[in-house]
């Protein structure tokens, strides 16, 4: 929950991982449960953005789905 706060701060989607690669709970996870993770937490704000009109949650949305594609470009 805490990458799309890091890609906000300026980080890039790889940046960003190998910071939270800090805690044990990101290094003990399969990366296709991280993969699964970002997919549907993109999704979920894509459909937020789309009843919303909120800058804000339109912004995340985006954040979001920077760092799905970056997981679906072969992020390990």
């Amino acid at each position: 929950m805490l990458m799309p706060w890091l890609l906000k701060a300026g980080h890039s989607p790889s940046e960003a991982e190998t910071w939270v690669s800090q805690f044990p709970s990101w290094e003990q996870a399969a990366a296709a449960d991280i993969d699964c993770f970002a997919s549907a937490f993109a999704r979920q704000w894509r459909t937020a953005s789309q009843t919303r009109d909120d800058s804000w949650i339109h912004l995340h949305a985006d954040l979001t789905r920077r760092w799905d594609d970056h997981r679906r470009n072969g992020a390990t």
